[in-house]
């Protein structure tokens, strides 16, 4: 190959095709039947595996196990026939009593339902587990983590696999009222002592709620800090490189499932359901179903490559002109490493970020994107792969509400694939008028 090879000849005349990531579509959000919900407050929601069963936690009830004024029972209501609820019940297991009592995980495999319970107040009981046998539930069993007390928590999550536990609290290296932790197995099985999530996810304000998705690649939480449409917004955030302290930016769910009330205690079911709490309707919090359309893969045209006239007709902005219109001395690139995607480049997020502000303060100023390959790979690969990366950033940008007119993709080109060092790709950018 030929370096620096521009290959966009053969490319001028047709727009190259790609998968575009699926977005999610609501159908609906609708407050639970009065089956689950009651006048008093109903908060973190978690459908077991099967679907037959809700488990939530009741406050301010006059026939919770400690009456009106005591802490959250635990209750559960089961999925009938016509595919709607029972009347709940807190008659479940003797977990309740007194004070707080919650359902933080749900683990059914192997014809097992395994239970994990949370007391955050109750320094005997703290965090447990519970196992259905034969219809019967076992004695609960204490599950002990490094560095916490039994009580030294307020809220936390158990993956249905048992190897991740996430807990909200304050600790000592919280940012702020609460934050957001990450507790793992070590080579023994023994629980290791929680791990702050970083400050991508935790702010100065209270971060609460955690929910992983199945495969623990989507973070769900609730925060006062990121933003929003009022109290408490619920927040998803990917896991980048997985590794538990680089995520991708909180994304806010959006005005459907979020309001100018307390929105929390999000738990997500597959592609097409979820539950959680708010008090949107009243001055107590009810719990609500979220219902989505089926995502599917959308292959799709997405950029033009620029043809040779219309590059040569751009006016870019010189040295100077950066320096002094954008406060920028020069314009970062964006590396991609070997068998990595771009959507997982916590720095790449951050660059798209620069580019979107820096686009959204100069409405005159449009986008030129070219990627340079760096590793040696067949020419089907190189132009697809390359068209992909310009697409997300593309998308990204349009997403941040920024005309798609004002990018520009000016396809791939070949550099120094002999110092490519781990980099597949080098995106680099140019600005223009």
């Amino acid at each position: 190959m030929v370096k620096d090879l521009l290959l966009l000849i053969g490319l001028f005349f047709f727009n190259v095709t790609v998968p575009l990531k699926a977005q999610t579509v609501i159908e609906s959000v609708k407050r639970v039947s009065e089956e689950v919900n009651s006048e008093a407050e109903e908060i973190m929601p978690l459908l077991s595996n099967s679907g037959d069963s809700l488990f939530f936690s009741r406050v301010f009830y006059e026939k919770n196990e400690g009456g009106l004024y005591s802490g959250s029972d635990i209750w559960l209501s089961t999925r009938k026939a016509d595919s709607g609820w029972s009347t709940s019940t807190n008659d479940v297991g003797k977990w309740n009593d007194k004070r707080n009592n919650f359902i933080v995980g749900i683990s059914d495999r192997n014809h097992e339902r395994i239970l994990y319970l949370n007391n955050p107040k109750n320094p005997d009981r703290g965090i447990q587990f519970v196992k259905e046998v034969f219809g019967n539930w076992t004695n609960p069993e204490l599950i002990s983590i490094e560095g916490i007390a039994k009580n030294g928590y307020q809220g936390l999550y158990v993956s249905p696999d048992y190897e991740v536990i996430l807990l909200s609290m304050s600790g000592e290296s919280t940012n702020g009222e609460e934050d957001l932790y990450v507790s793992v197995k070590d080579e023994r099985g023994n629980w290791k002592k929680p791990v702050n999530l970083g400050s991508t996810i935790n702010t100065a304000q209270s971060e609460i709620s955690p929910f992983l998705s199945k495969d623990k690649k989507t973070l769900y939480f609730a925060s006062k800090g990121h933003g929003g449409f009022g109290d408490m917004d619920i927040f998803s955030s990917e896991r980048l490189y997985n590794s538990w302290n680089v995520w991708s930016k909180p994304k806010n769910l959006g005005d459907k499932i979020n309001s100018e009330a307390f929105d929390a205690y999000y738990s997500q079911y597959g592609d097409t359901l979820a539950y959680f709490s708010s008090n949107r309707e009243g001055e107590l919090a009810d719990i609500y179903e979220v219902k989505m359309l089926q995502p599917k893969t959308i292959q799709n045209t997405v950029l033009p490559v620029a043809d040779a006239n219309t590059i040569a007709k751009r006016n870019y902005l010189t040295q100077t002109e950066l320096k002094e219109s954008l406060e920028i001395k020069e314009l970062p690139f964006i590396q991609v490493q070997n068998d990595a995607s771009i959507n997982e480049n916590a720095i790449a997020a951050e660059i798209i970020y620069f580019l979107i502000n820096k686009l959204s303060q100069n409405p005159n100023l449009n986008l030129a994107i070219k990627v340079n390959v760096l590793e040696i790979m067949s020419t089907e690969k190189m132009v697809v792969t390359a068209s992909q990366i310009a697409s997300f950033i593309a998308t990204e940008i349009q997403n941040a509400g920024i005309n798609m007119e004002r990018v520009q993709y000016d396809g791939v080109t070949i550099g120094n694939q002999n110092s490519a060092d781990g980099v597949s790709f080098q995106v680099s950018f140019s600005f223009y008028k």
